[in-house]
């Protein structure tokens, strides 16, 4: 009994390793089969005759890598296959024409890629192509296209319908013109839409980009409320006019979108909204739930009023561009309260009243500060200036000579050059001026004396280019002052300046054309 069971689990043991061996040979088989699968012979030719349609003489090196002699097209550069069958899945095909923008070079493509049945990846994006591919919607498989970076100078055509497991879709920057088709509304997988812009038509609820800049479309945005994945949208260097529709995301910068902004409540997806130089007028809208916002670009519009629900709202912002706008009403503390991502603001050209209590500490940090041609009109009471300290470059403006009742002026320790704007005679109310440790030069003018005879202390230090005009004891025969620092010595004698005002400290600030 016990030698049949031994003689039994011998036997076991033994099948066991033969169906081992067995199992190891079927797959090195296997692997070795699997390594060695090449590309489908028609479609290798098919590639060599895409190949020969372009002129030899400006093709670009990736294609001269594409031999006849070379069996497998798999190995090919720009050419992907899949690891079991053999097709050719992919091809990234992009800048083939060398220079091609330099001249008149056109490029057609050849029908050839039909016997390509299992491509599903194609970019010919920056070769010149003058035209749309007539073949390309029969490309049934295709989930991504990329045409952008061409000279298509004609409308959509209507295959393109045929393609609809497409996902990513972009034809930036071509001659595209005509209506925008609504046509496109038939694909509804696509998540990335690149200069295509009428969605009114069709629901996209995986769409996140939509881009149509830079082409020749006209006429008026669709409403595009069904995208409710949308993040990003650019509609920028188009003919578009009208009214900006209901909601909106992105850039329609270098339209001509005229009327109020509608107001963009609850898209909490929304990051980036471009809308600059355009000729929006009114208040800005009500930013309520976009909690995401991080770039703002109201620019070159005709806005005329700053609600404290609007940007105030926007807790991520970290950029906001309101320059060359009408904005007369006040700004303080309540607006900004809530920005503590904010980096930028640039208010040149027309900004806003600006007034903050001297206690208010703002809880951001801001990196650039731009307010060129700034209104001093509006602090014809001001008596003290002090942004000291700072990184501020540039000049000082001309028209801090509207400051009539300025006392004490601090600008020391920053990167200011050039020479004292005449303007300053206008203040003829300064005691105290501090512009140390910058970079201005030329000569301290004698007109000093004569306009600033309040003027008590003037710091001049560690300007390395800085001179006097005239002898040292002609300014102590007319000014009257009790201490002139024009070099590196200490100004420990200079009478003390109590300040309580509080300061935002920016790292860059742009006074050029003020």
């Amino acid at each position: 009994m016990i030698m049949n069971a031994i003689q039994f689990l011998h036997v076991l043991v033994v099948t066991f390793l033969l169906c081992m061996k067995t199992t190891s040979s079927g797959s090195e088989s296997l692997s070795k089969d699997y390594n060695t699968t090449r590309c489908i012979e028609r479609e290798r030719k098919a590639l060599l005759v895409f190949k020969q349609g372009l002129s030899s003489a400006r093709r670009h090196d990736l294609l001269e890598l594409w031999k006849d002699e070379e069996e497998d097209c798999c190995k090919w550069k720009g050419v992907i296959c899949d690891n079991h069958t053999g097709h050719v899945t992919r091809l990234h095909l992009s800048s083939l024409i060398s220079l091609c923008y330099m001249n008149s070079t056109s490029v057609s493509i050849s029908y050839s890629l039909l016997d390509l049945p299992y491509l599903k990846y194609l970019d010919l994006s920056k070769n010149c192509l003058d035209g749309f591919p007539g073949f390309i919607g029969s490309l049934k498989k295709l989930v991504h296209l990329d045409l952008s970076d061409n000279r298509i100078g004609e409308s959509i055509p209507y295959h393109i319908v045929n393609l609809s497991y497409m996902q990513y879709l972009n034809l930036s920057n071509n001659y595209l013109n005509g209506s925008i088709p609504k046509f496109i509304g038939s694909l509804s997988s696509l998540r990335y839409l690149g200069n295509l812009a009428d969605v009114l038509f069709g629901r996209y609820p995986l769409l996140q980009e939509l881009l149509v800049s830079e082409n020749h479309f006209s006429g008026s945005l669709p409403d595009i409320t069904l995208l409710s994945s949308l993040r990003k949208l650019e509609v920028s260097s188009n003919q578009l006019s009208g009214y900006l529709p209901p909601v909106f995301e992105h850039q329609s910068a270098l339209n001509d979108f005229s009327g109020s902004l509608p107001n963009f409540i609850g898209l909490s997806s929304l990051r980036l909204l471009h809308l600059y130089k355009n000729n929006f007028s009114g208040s800005l809208p009500d930013f309520t739930g976009c909690s995401s916002f991080q770039v703002l670009r109201l620019d070159e519009n005709r806005l005329t009023k700053w609600e404290t629900q609007s940007i105030g709202l926007l807790s991520s912002l970290k950029e906001l561009d309101l320059s060359m706008n009408t904005i007369h009403n006040t700004i303080n503390e309540e607006h900004l309260s809530n920005l503590s991502c904010l980096e930028y603001i640039r208010a040149s050209f027309n900004p806003p009243t600006l007034k903050f209590s001297s206690e208010w500490l703002p809880p951001f940090k801001l990196r650039e500060l731009s307010l060129a041609s700034y209104n001093w009109m509006h602090y014809q009471g001001l008596v003290l200036l002090n942004l000291g300290y700072n990184n501020f470059f540039g000049r000082i403006p001309r028209s801090i000579g509207y400051l009539v009742s300025l006392q004490t002026l601090i600008l020391r320790n920053n990167k200011l050059y050039g020479d004292l704007p005449v303007s300053i005679r206008n203040c003829s109310s300064l005691g105290f001026v501090d512009l140390g440790l910058n970079k201005l030069s030329g000569k301290v003018p004698l007109w000093i004396g004569e306009y600033l005879q309040q003027l008590y202390a003037l710091i001049l230090k560690s300007n390395s280019k800085i001179e006097v005009d005239g002898e040292d004891n002609e300014y102590k025969r007319w000014l009257y002052t009790k201490a002139l620092s024009l070099d590196s010595e200490s100004d420990e004698n200079i009478p003390p300046v109590t300040t309580s005002a509080c300061q935002v400290m920016p790292s860059h600030l742009l006074l050029e054309g003020s």
